[in-house]
């Protein structure tokens, strides 16, 4: 471990006690955060770690205001209604559990927190959040695993107060301009190639899990709306093969019902893994 990475937390603590409050200012209605480790190095790069990230960062943000985020390889950025000291609390609370949740073995920089003081530049702060391959000249992320952006379209579920917060604080955002964001429509085109070989990854990434084999309510969810996926999408097929599930778990799954919204959910997440592969398939970025 070099010299840097032994001291980085001290020199944390330091520019946090120096600093106390940078970035206050008595007109925000919002704060920027900005989380990076020391030496740049990655946070998470796998589409399963960055769908824990998310679920981390949901955690701890969606009590305290939390409106956009995304991870972009090397740090963080998070939109945080809200005073600053709350957008401090959550900087360190989300840099500690990051950390020993993902294993990432070095520390965080002081976290950047700017104050946001008008719409304008509330709007504008979505925009930069969510298109990081407009800054960084790379596609890191084309599903947005690691942002909040499939929430506020749908592609994911998640029990928060995540789309009412937006829709107060941003009321002239619109759906059109989160699929710009997103970078196609292609996950609201009904006749869009859907290629059920991947119903599983768009399953899992429709509940924000690492993929079907779990416990937990949302893996349960999960395989329930992969079962009913497949039977309305490709009724010829073994649904058990398919899903690598045993056959009384596809026979339970098939008489319980599965609410609209999480068949809409994986649906829309089939179409943009269909689109994203397609795309790759032939050339294109």
């Amino acid at each position: 471990m070099s010299t840097l990475e032994r001291t980085a937390p001290v020199t944390k603590a330091i520019q946090q006690w120096r600093g106390g409050l940078a970035g206050y200012s008595p007109n925000a209605i919002a704060h920027h955060i900005t989380a990076r480790l020391v030496l740049d190095r990655t946070i998470v790069t796998s589409p399963s770690g960055l769908r824990l990230a998310s679920q981390i960062v949901f955690e701890h943000g969606d009590r305290r205001e939390l409106l956009a985020f995304r991870f972009a390889d090397t740090h963080l950025h998070v939109l945080l209604g809200g005073l600053r000291r709350a957008a401090g609390i959550f900087a360190r609370s989300v840099e500690g559990a990051l950390r020993k949740r993902l294993g990432i073995p070095i520390a965080f920089e002081g976290a950047r927190i700017r104050p946001i003081e008008t719409m304008r530049h509330l709007s504008n702060g979505f925009r930069y959040v969510f298109r990081q391959e407009d800054h960084h000249g790379t596609s890191f992320d084309p599903t947005h695993d690691g942002s909040n952006l499939p929430e506020l379209l749908g592609m994911r579920i998640r029990n928060s107060g995540l789309a009412f917060r937006v829709r107060a604080a941003v009321p002239r955002l619109t759906r059109a301009t989160l699929l710009e964001w997103l970078g196609t429509s292609v996950i609201d085109d009904l006749d869009a190639p859907m290629d059920i070989t991947l119903v599983s990854e768009a399953s899992a990434a429709a509940f924000g899990i690492d993929s079907l084999s779990g416990l937990s309510r949302a893996h349960s969810s999960a395989r329930r709306a992969a079962v009913h996926v497949v039977d309305k999408l490709a009724p010829g097929h073994n649904a058990s093969t398919l899903l690598w599930l045993p056959d009384r778990s596809v026979t339970r799954y098939r008489v319980e019902e599965a609410p609209a919204t999480d068949l809409r959910a994986v649906e829309r997440q089939l179409r943009l893994r269909t689109f994203l592969r397609d795309r790759a398939a032939s050339g294109g970025i």
